[in-house]
């Protein structure tokens, strides 16, 4: 039998079969804007197409050739772990496309090695972007944020010989670095780039700041959280993780944030919530967009990538534990 992946486990701390594409159907409870899960089955298992039992999806992008989405397959022992490029015309048909991503990125990282969560596209030509998160093999273990640039999506990836941001620049109150720095999301703005992570002040909770940047290489760190707990009440008052960005369009952002409510629920809900500057954040709506009882068979929702971009509104993969196992889901954010 298959045990959760260690990493797996440190994530729930520190956040203390294909078919054809049916139309996107609504959660009860939930107001615009909402998640909305695309069909009714699940359209990659990893264990098939991989051999890994676990796989977290973490980046994601929507272009003109298709979906692209970066992933981490997590196998039964601590550092048995591979970072996974998959592809897709329509969202429903995923094909493993490289495997190599991580063998030319030239840092040396603890396992699981890096964990992307932002792939960004060519402004105008030039390199392509990716933001991950990663622990430096020496050191204190914790995570901090990094960068890598390719030609292309398919790599070969290069990242920074340092973190663009590391735990030592966005201390504790108490000036001690956090545990953890993760999840970066990063976009584009007129000004430049502008990033929200996860930021763990201890092993108990995460909270989400945010950061701008001139040229997403140096990044200033605002002052206090942007997404705090229980800014959607309930579902998130132990725990705000794994930010994702994405442009609203009438103006602004929207952040998707996974929530932890009562300590003795582990599992993941996903949370919305606007900015028209993306600094002062407001709770898009009081109720989950999502949550593990809208899957079917789910038992924990446990991560998401989102891959938006694209003409068509952005879509989401989708962890769902199933037993000991993942499956990834397809889901639609609507935003109209």
């Amino acid at each position: 039998m298959r045990t959760r992946p260690f990493f797996l486990l440190v994530l729930i701390t520190l956040a203390a079969g294909c078919g054809t594409v049916a139309s996107p159907t609504r959660p009860a409870s939930v107001s615009e804007p909402a998640v909305l899960l695309i069909g009714d089955r699940a359209v990659f298992d990893p264990q098939d197409a991989t051999g890994y039992g676990f796989m977290l999806p973490g980046a994601g992008l929507a272009t003109v050739d298709g979906l692209h989405a970066w992933v981490v397959g997590f196998g039964d022992e601590p550092g048995d772990q591979e970072l996974i490029q998959l592809a897709s015309a329509n969202g429903t048909d995923w094909e493993v496309s490289d495997r190599t991503v991580e063998r030319d990125m030239g840092v040396e990282l603890r396992p699981p090695g890096p964990i992307p969560s932002t792939v960004l596209p060519p402004d105008g030509g030039g390199q392509w972007v990716m933001y991950f998160s990663g622990s430096p093999s020496s050191g204190a273990n914790g995570a901090d944020l990094w960068r890598a640039t390719a030609p292309g999506p398919t790599g070969p990836w290069t990242a920074d010989p340092e973190p663009v941001l590391a735990r030592t620049d966005v201390p504790t109150e108490d000036g001690v670095a956090p545990t953890q720095l993760d999840f970066p999301a990063v976009v584009r703005t007129d000004e430049g780039y502008l990033m929200l992570f996860g930021w763990s002040p201890s092993r108990a909770t995460t909270l989400i700041r945010s950061a701008t940047s001139a040229d997403g290489v140096s990044w200033t760190v605002e002052g206090a959280p942007a997404i705090g707990l229980g800014l959607c009440g309930g579902f998130d008052t132990r725990s705000v993780a794994m930010p994702r960005l994405a442009p609203h369009p009438s103006g602004g952002w929207v952040a998707l944030y996974g929530g932890f409510g009562e300590e003795t629920d582990q599992s993941m809900a996903l949370g919305l919530a606007r900015s028209t500057d993306g600094q002062a954040w407001t709770c898009a709506s009081a109720d989950p967009a999502l949550e593990m009882a809208d899957i079917p068979g789910s038992t924990r929702l446990h991560s998401y990538a989102l891959l938006a971009g694209g003409e068509e509104p952005p879509r989401l993969l989708i962890e769902s534990l199933v037993a000991e196992r993942s499956e990834l889901w397809l889901a639609e954010l609507r935003l109209e």
